[in-house]
């Protein structure tokens, strides 16, 4: 999940992990220090809606058969279920789980007691917070084209 400054910008990190400085508007003071990215498109958005329900429901089935909830070096979720991991990957996966977040601040007819642990609870509580804006960033990214994220300009 990204890291947000106390004014709510996404705080980019250099190749080292270190804070790069940003100015009062959230950009940073020396963009050689940043890599521009690409998101690739989001054809997904044209799938039927019955499509998306039914991947929806899927997606629901798998976070209450969770024994363990984490998320990648992307962000995305990842599903301990019988031992095996499984990462949440695909675009029709990850789109209506963000577009729920952003709407509703929830994953609907879920609560906190089907998931596994508390840590993703904010998923499931009904309130619309800093941490379901912040963890829908990777769930856009996500629910672009399997290019996904990739570099614009070489590091």
């Amino acid at each position: 999940m990204p890291i947000l400054t106390a004014d709510g910008f996404v705080q980019p990190l250099d190749a080292d992990g270190n804070p790069i400085p940003l100015d009062e508007e959230g950009k940073p003071l020396d963009e050689t220090l940043t890599v521009e990215v690409e998101l690739g498109r989001l054809n997904v958005e044209r799938a039927p809606s019955r499509v998306i329900d039914s991947r929806a429901d899927e997606i629901i089935d798998l976070l209450t058969s969770a024994t363990e909830i984490s998320t990648d070096a992307a962000g995305r979720l990842v599903l301990t279920i019988d031992d095996a991991e499984k990462t949440i990957d695909a675009p029709l996966d990850n789109l209506p789980v963000y577009y729920a977040l952003l709407t509703t601040g929830s994953i609907p007819g879920l609560t906190p007691d089907d998931l596994a642990g508390t840590e993703y609870d904010f998923l499931v509580d009904g309130a619309y917070t800093s941490a379901n804006l912040a963890f829908s960033s990777a769930l856009l990214a996500a629910a672009t084209d399997k290019e996904g994220i990739r570099p614009v300009r070489p590091l």
